[in-house]
């Protein structure tokens, strides 16, 4: 059972200026995440608002007056002439079902909209071409791009067990590229020797681009507390052989440097098969974007 809890945000934006997703602020209108996928790393407790690993999926907090703080925040950064680009979600899945009753993140698109600011959306979710006229707009007033979390096709059902199928993603890219909204994969994260071989990278980079994909961005699991107890319960339960192989290569948080050198080298390989971007393209109007944000 879901329990949606109500909530007042007395903030949307947090500043955090990001090469790499191309961000100068981002915002979340959700926190947990109905997806319930067993590698988020917004379970740990570095991120975590809820009392428990496990009411992560199972409560979620809807920022219900994001719509009218966000509008406060932009016309402030307006009257400054600051045009960051938005990030969001970072921490949670801004089109997961309870989306389609609260309608928080077609709300807060539509006031990114009015202050014609860029925006780079990050999902799991097909519901997003619900909002296509939305996407659209601020594709033509100043810039935006959605990134579509695509990790594995064969375990998808195991590690993302309650998300839309990567079927739905690729075939919501292929219909935002075709009306013209940029789109581009999110490969992370790499799951150690479940996901990190050049047979699932290259099957996801190729999909990726015959569905209209014009980057991909890839990005190591880190496994931190309550994160890394949850997904080391699974491989017990599902991939016991693998136990001992994480166990020694998690002495930290992150891969070790050796393991991230390797997986980095197929990817690239991969990338420059298929001359896909390891990184989101220059926005298309720069004049909506902060000189210091761009490279």
């Amino acid at each position: 059972m879901i329990k949606y809890q109500l909530m007042h945000a007395k903030s949307m934006l947090v500043g955090s200026p990001d090469e790499w997703f191309r961000s100068g602020w981002n915002l979340n209108t959700y926190r947990g995440c109905e997806h319930a996928c067993n590698y988020c790393y917004a379970r740990s407790h570095k991120y975590l608002i809820h009392s428990t690993e496990e009411a992560f999926d199972r409560t979620i907090f809807v920022k219900i007056n994001a719509p009218q703080v966000l509008r406060r925040e932009l016309e402030k950064l307006s009257k400054k002439g600051k045009k960051g680009i938005i990030c969001f979600n970072s921490a949670s899945d801004p089109y997961q079902p309870c989306e389609v009753k609260y309608k928080i993140s077609r709300k807060v698109l539509g006031v990114i909209k009015d202050y014609h600011f860029p925006c780079h959306i990050m999902m799991k979710s097909d519901l997003i071409l619900r909002d296509l006229d939305l996407l659209r707009e601020v594709s033509e007033r100043a810039w935006c791009t959605v990134s579509f979390t695509i990790t594995t096709f064969e375990l998808a059902e195991l590690l993302e067990p309650k998300a839309p199928e990567p079927e739905r993603r690729l075939n919501a890219m292929k219909k935002l590229s075709e009306e013209g909204v940029s789109t581009g994969i999110l490969l992370m994260p790499i799951i150690p020797y479940l996901t990190d071989n050049k047979e699932n990278i290259e099957e996801i980079v190729e999909r990726g681009a015959e569905s209209g994909a014009e980057y991909v961005i890839p990005g190591e699991m880190t496994l931190r507390d309550a994160q890394k107890e949850r997904f080391m319960k699974l491989l017990e339960e599902t991939f016991p052989e693998l136990v001992e192989k994480y166990e020694a290569l998690y002495k930290n948080s992150i891969p070790g440097e050796e393991y991230r050198s390797k997986v980095t080298e197929i990817i690239k390989s991969v990338c420059h098969k298929h001359k896909m971007p390891m990184r989101i393209p220059e926005p298309r109007i720069k004049r909506y974007v902060q000189s210091e944000l761009l490279p």
